[in-house]
């Protein structure tokens, strides 16, 4: 019974050994949220986020090299996710992924403060994407934290 107790708390550390907090700022999309910027923070529901399709990601790159968000009408938005969308005020925003295949992005939006954080499973730590999203906010984002975290 010690030996499968000790057993699963190495696996546990195992894994922990292995997770990726937080991604070195390689790209210039990447930055890195303090804890303290979370305070007044909101999670955004997963139906307000989106990812880009991936048809369109060259563009929306393109369309975030001078800003870090852009407002978008609901009908560039719907292009961009490859889907019909909803009213509502969306922003394309600079996002990073460690494995964009794997994982989701979490969102939290409050005080024009946006932290878009990626958690994914991959073989190769530390390396990052561009994946920009699409959000449907109560209000622009002036401040924007693009982070990923992995688990190898």
């Amino acid at each position: 019974m010690r030996f499968g107790l000790f057993c699963g708390i190495c696996l546990m550390l195992l894994a922990c050994s292995q997770t990726q907090v937080k991604s070195q700022p390689a790209d210039s999309w990447v930055r890195v949220a303090p804890k303290s910027a979370f305070s007044g923070l909101s999670e955004v529901s997963l139906e307000d986020v989106f990812a880009i399709s991936e048809d369109h990601l060259d563009a929306a790159i393109q369309d975030l090299q001078s800003a870090p968000s852009v407002k978008l009408t609901r009908h560039r938005a719907s292009d961009l996710v490859g889907r019909p969308l909803p009213d509502g005020d969306y922003y394309l925003i600079r996002a990073v992924c460690g494995s964009c295949a794997t994982g989701r992005y979490y969102v939290y939006f409050g005080l024009g403060r946006v932290i878009i954080d990626h958690l994914s499973l991959t073989s190769r730590p530390g390396v990052s994407r561009r994946w920009p999203i699409v959000a449907r906010l109560p209000a622009s984002p002036t401040d924007v934290y693009a982070q990923f975290s992995t688990i190898k």
